[in-house]
C-alpha cells in the first residue's frame, strides 16, 4: 500500500524555516545553509552565469568590446597581458560606454579615480577622464592588469585594480573608483590619452550575470 505526506515546507523545532517546497513545481528551496551531505549529480545550483570570452589582442588604438557586455551583467572581470604603446609614453585607462557599436557614447569625464604604483618609488594621482590603469606607458613599458568592475546598482559601477608592470623598472600598480553612467553599460574601452596604437597584449573579459 502506498502513502504520500503533502508539506509545504518543513521546519526546525524551533518553528524556524527550514525547507520550502513550491507547488505546481515542487521546487525545493532552503532558508539557510546547506552545512553537510552530498548534493546529487542531477540537481543544479542556482548561480552567477560567467562567461569568459576569447583572448583577443590589443593591438590598434582604442580596443573596443563593442556591445558585448550582457545587460544582466552584475560583475565585469578584464585581464589585460603585456600591453604596450609604440611610440612615447601616456596613461592607461578602462572607459565605460553606453549606446549601440552604430552610436557608441564612452564617458570621458566624471570618473572618480585614484590610481597609483610602488616600487623603487611611488605615487598616487587621482583621474577623471577614466579609470587609471598605468601612467607613462610606453614601448619599453609591458603593463599586466586585473581588472573588476562591479555594479553598485543602477548605472553606477565601482573599478577596482591591481597589475604589475616593468620595463625601465618594475613596479606593482593598483586603483580605486567609480562612475555613474546615464544609461546601461554597453561597452568596454581600453585606452590611452595620446591616442597612441598599442603595440603589443592580449586581453580577454568574463562577464557574471
Amino acid at each position: 500500500m502506498s502513502s504520500e505526506i503533502k508539506v509545504s515546507s518543513v521546519k526546525a523545532k524551533d518553528g524556524t524555516a527550514g525547507i520550502s517546497i513550491a507547488d505546481s513545481t515542487g521546487n525545493v528551496s532552503l532558508s539557510g545553509t546547506l552545512s553537510a551531505g552530498t548534493i546529487g549529480s542531477g540537481v543544479t545550483l542556482n548561480a552567477s552565469t560567467r562567461t569568459l570570452t576569447s583572448e583577443v589582442s590589443l593591438t590598434g588604438n582604442p580596443f573596443v568590446f563593442t556591445n558585448d557586455v550582457p545587460s544582466n551583467a552584475k560583475e565585469i572581470k578584464i585581464m589585460i597581458d603585456g600591453a604596450s604603446t609604440a611610440t612615447s609614453s601616456s596613461d592607461m585607462y578602462i572607459q565605460l560606454g553606453t549606446g549601440s557599436s552604430a552610436s557608441p557614447n564612452f564617458k570621458t569625464s566624471g570618473y572618480e579615480c585614484t590610481g597609483g604604483y610602488l616600487g623603487s618609488s611611488g605615487a598616487l594621482e587621482a583621474r577623471n577622464e577614466g579609470f587609471l590603469l598605468k601612467n607613462n606607458i610606453g614601448n619599453a613599458d609591458s603593463s599586466h592588469n586585473s581588472i573588476c568592475l562591479t555594479l553598485y546598482g543602477g548605472n553606477k559601477w565601482f573599478f577596482s585594480e591591481q597589475g604589475h608592470y616593468s620595463g625601465t623598472n618594475s613596479y606593482m600598480s593598483f586603483g580605486q573608483g567609480y562612475v555613474s553612467l546615464s544609461g546601461q553599460l554597453t561597452q568596454i574601452r581600453i585606452t590611452n590619452n595620446n591616442s597612441y596604437n598599442f603595440d603589443a597584449g592580449t586581453a580577454v573579459i568574463m562577464f557574471c550575470v
